[in-house]
């Protein structure tokens, strides 16, 4: 992959700061327009995305356009010193195009036609809808390339979804066919010899069928191909006319359906739409530490450059079961949190609220009466001036991390398409589906997190890790589907001095979501870890078993397996259940490295102990080398040999941190040289050496 100039770098020497601009819902009125462009100088914005769902006014009638309106609001940007973050309009097309082309409308997973209306409802196949985008992109390029406003395409908005209709189903079984070349691979790739599910002809293939797994997440991939397809013919007249304006679409943290993975191999820098649940209770740090992974995954996504943060909410949103007002400093503390994982980017949704629509009630810089002297609008303005003093901050990296994450979607795909792992959680009467994948990705990040580990999150692609020379400590729990490549990796890693963390959800099927034979972790990897995973056990939700190692004793929950081993020394045993006395823990000494096996799913404590208990063993460097309080996390990105650390209380106690005396630590926004620092409840500072 290959990305072009740092945005940063090639527009301004200041962080990026503004929202979603939507003045077509007011009908472009020029005292709404002047009034806006006031309040956005008062935010201290330096940027806003345009034209996201702008369609029918660019083009009312079919071959109709209508740019002027556009023309003007890019020139006020331009007046102004601000960027235009320019959408190309394709996540919600016209009313008239989709009553006029009913084709390009998704088909459900009923086999009914969706009704024209609400968004991302295109077919992803339909060549009459990749024509009109080829258009109307063709055209915003052709007008705006030298605009000197334009500082960034973006395409589409939170692109998503899955079509049935007979073309994707049509081209469903030619992606099978090219794949496969002939039924019987594919008959035998997912095993459909089970309840005589051997197909003999291409077109009885119904990716519906969720009986055969391996079908479920060839579909995965199949659809995710589809978005990359998408996002590749958006592309075609955007570097055709604006070759040195860089492409990004707004992701969705760890989606469920999509590989993020493998589309940041087509776009230029990567962005993400992110709203925590950031209710000020006080278990809110440990859903910190989550999204704390989530931007470390775009950070990786990203190639380790500084990503967007495209979408947040400065307050609340107006979609989940409960929306909660977040708590005073809550805002700040957590849009310094995306910096401080390598944003140089920070976008809201929205800079004023509509007055009708679904998110009429959602938050916005700009509340209903347009007032300054809101609670809100004084924090976007304190947060801009913060990003003003953090302007040196801007292209640094975070770079010298020795500990990373392996994550892989397409694990997530087969280990929650598993029938017997993701198990229904009962609530309120209607089964929800867990995710069994994530759950543990962030119970051993959270812990690794809590301990002041900086992490990078590692891609699991089908051509392998990457380098993996520069780290000490691998976590590898939820590596579900293990390919020979990605296992002859952590081999020689651990060979070759490093430490591997698996679990009992480790290296379990191959790329066809078929378990390995000869015993699990397949592929080798439970001959370096000394031990097997025999079987699984499944926990109650009110069921508790503990486990004991180093005198202390932890619980367990969900699930837990039984081990086998095979020269593994025992570090944490079963205290009771029906595995009493057997390991629950087990570490294995490897050539210079040593591979540990955490056979169960445990409670937040044993993972920030375990983790702990590794910095001290291996002495591996902290963010700051200091053991800070339990919800305190810190990062750190460097530039020209200078570095920022970014000390985050996530909690609502005030904490206090003495720092290492061997380094001289300022103030960056005030330059006051420091020895100790006081965090107030949801406090943050930043820290130069």
């Amino acid at each position: 992959m290959s990305l072009k100039k740092n945005l940063s770098e090639t527009v301004l020497k200041k962080m990026f700061y503004g929202a979603d601009y939507n003045p077509e819902q007011w009908k472009l009125d020029p005292a709404i327009l002047e009034e806006d462009f006031k309040l956005m100088k008062e935010a201290r914005c330096t940027s806003m995305s345009l034209g996201i769902f702008s369609w029918t006014l660019y083009e009312p009638s079919e071959g109709k356009f209508e740019f002027e309106w556009m023309d003007r609001l890019m020139d006020q940007f331009a007046d102004s010193g601000m960027k235009a973050f320019l959408a190309t309009p394709s996540g919600s097309k016209p009313m008239w195009m989709s009553e006029k082309y009913p084709e390009i409308r998704k088909v459900d997973r009923s086999g009914k036609l969706e009704p024209s209306g609400r968004r991302h409802n295109h077919c992803l196949s339909s060549s009459v809808y990749k024509e009109k985008v080829r258009i109307i992109n063709e055209k915003l390029a052709q007008r705006y390339a030298k605009h000197p406003a334009l500082a960034l395409w973006h395409l589409g908005n939170e692109l998503q979804g899955e079509c049935f209709c007979s073309g994707c189903l049509n081209r469903f079984h030619n992606w099978l066919e090219d794949k496969y070349k002939n039924l019987d691979a594919l008959n035998e790739a997912w095993w459909a010899r089970f309840w005589n599910h051997t197909i003999t002809d291409w077109k009885q293939i119904d990716p519906r069928d969720e009986t055969i797994d391996c079908l479920v997440v060839d579909w995965k991939r199949f659809t995710n191909d589809l978005h990359i397809e998408f996002l590749e013919n958006e592309r075609i007249p955007l570097d055709r006319y604006t070759p040195e304006i860089p492409c990004t679409t707004n992701y969705m943290g760890t989606h469920p359906q999509l590989n993020y993975g493998e589309w940041s191999k087509v776009l230029d820098v990567v962005s993400n739409d992110t709203y925590p649940e950031y209710d000020g209770s006080s278990k809110m740090w440990e859903h910190a530490a989550e999204v704390s992974m989530i931007c470390d995954l775009m950070r990786g996504l990203n190639q380790g450059q500084p990503w967007m943060q495209m979408e947040c909410s400065p307050s609340l949103v107006n979609w989940k079961r409960v929306n909660k007002l977040k708590r005073p400093g809550v805002h700040k503390m957590e849009t310094t949190q995306y910096i401080a994982h390598g944003a140089d980017t920070l976008h809201y949704f929205q800079f004023r609220k509509g007055r009708g629509g679904f998110e009429k009630f959602h938050g916005a810089i700009v509340d209903h009466d347009s007032r300054t002297d809101t609670r809100v609008f004084k924090e976007v303005q304190e947060v801009g001036e913060r990003l003003e003093a953090l302007e040196e901050v801007v292209g640094s990296k975070i770079v010298g991390n020795k500990t990373a994450l392996i994550y892989d979607w397409e694990s997530q795909w087969a280990i929650n398409s598993s029938c017997g792992i993701k198990q229904p959680s009962l609530k309120k009467g209607v089964n929800i589906g867990t995710d069994a994948y994530n759950e543990i990705q962030y119970d051993h990040y959270r812990g690794a997190w809590s301990a002041g580990l900086g992490m990078d999150l590692l891609l699991a692609l089908p051509e392998g890790l990457g380098e993996l020379s520069n780290y000490n400590l691998i976590l590898a729990p939820a590596l579900y589907l293990l390919r020979d490549s990605v296992s002859e990796q952590l081999k020689e890693f651990v060979m070759n001095g490093g430490t591997l963390v698996l679990s009992h959800r480790s290296g379990v099927v191959n790329e066809h979501n078929q378990v390995h034979l000869g015993g699990l972790p397949g592929l080798g990897l439970n001959e370096i870890a000394g031990v097997k995973v025999e079987e699984i056990d499944a926990l109650f939700e009110h069921e508790t078993v503990q486990v004991q190692g180093n005198s202390k004793t932890y619980s367990l929950r969900e699930s837990l397996g039984r081990l086998y081993p095979m020269g593994a020394e025992v570090m944490f045993k079963y205290l009771d259940g029906p595995l009493k006395d057997q390991p629950a823990v087990t570490r294995n000494s490897l050539g210079q490295g040593e591979v540990w096996m955490l056979a169960a799913n445990f409670d937040k404590e044993f993972y920030h102990d375990f983790y702990n208990s590794q910095v001290e063993a291996k002495r591996l460097s902290r963010s700051i080398d200091v053991k800070l309080p339990l919800g305190v996390a810190s990062t750190k990105r460097e530039k020209e040999g200078v570095a920022y650390h970014f000390l985050i209380n996530y909690t609502d106690q005030v904490q206090t941190i003495e720092l290492p005396k061997e380094d001289s630590f300022s103030n960056l926004e005030t330059g006051e040289i420091l020895q100790k620092v006081h965090l107030d409840a949801y406090g943050s500072i930043i820290l130069k050496t």
